[in-house]
């Protein structure tokens, strides 16, 4: 097996939130990808267009969720109802068909369950999620 790693960087600047950041960052992440594997971006104020531009046709035909029904393992769904990146409504629909699919709900927002409160919430819950199954599959 062999694994690599696209990295997105962003500095932080003066003014901006830890939001601001971790979405500079991601920005940048996804400008690695496109360049193709064990790339490193850094982020500059000018990706945020071309990101918008380029995934725009990608994000009309992308649908991960359309094949949730054939996935047999326990799957967790951490779904922000706030969210406006990836609408809450259709993850649900994918998680019903999920045959071992188990929801949590966040009251936040797309990027902020990656920090703060919201942050510790959702590791405390993928890490219970974690611990159910795999002690259950070692049983």
């Amino acid at each position: 097996m062999f694994v690599s790693a696209s990295i997105g960087v962003a500095i932080w600047q003066e003014g901006e939130t830890p939001l601001d950041l971790l979405r500079s960052a991601d920005t940048a992440m996804y400008r690695a990808k496109a360049r193709g594997r064990s790339q490193l971006e850094l982020f500059d104020a000018h990706m945020h267009d071309e990101v918008a531009a380029r995934l725009a046709m990608k994000v009309i035909t992308y649908r991960p969720g359309r094949l949730t029904a054939k996935i047999t393992c326990p799957i967790l769904f951490c779904v922000c109802e706030a969210d406006s990146v990836a609408p809450p409504a259709p993850t649900l629909r994918y998680a019903a068909k999920a045959p071992r699919g188990e929801v949590k709900m966040y009251p936040e927002q797309h990027f902020a369950i990656y920090v703060d409160d919201a942050f510790e919430r959702v590791v405390a819950d993928q890490l219970a999620f974690l611990d159910k199954h795999l002690k259950s599959s070692m049983a």
